[in-house]
């Protein structure tokens, strides 16, 4: 897949996070599926990746599925 660039703002973080990424699957919207992507980071940083997965576990309780 195609690498990419993402960058984070973490709410309640002055620190804007990059984190690198590898496109690893994509959906077309259709009546099956919503459009998306999937992401496969690469080269993270350990602090950057630290705080997107403490931010992402925080946000859990929003979806209605189990992670």
């Amino acid at each position: 897949g195609e690498n990419i660039v993402m960058q984070f703002h973490i709410p309640h973080n002055k620190v804007l996070v990059e984190l690198q990424g590898r496109v690893v699957w994509v959906n077309k919207e259709n009546n099956k599926y919503p459009g998306g992507m999937g992401i496969e980071f690469i080269n993270c940083p350990e602090e950057g990746k630290r705080m997107l997965d403490g931010y992402l576990s925080a946000q859990k309780h929003l979806l209605d599925i189990e992670i």
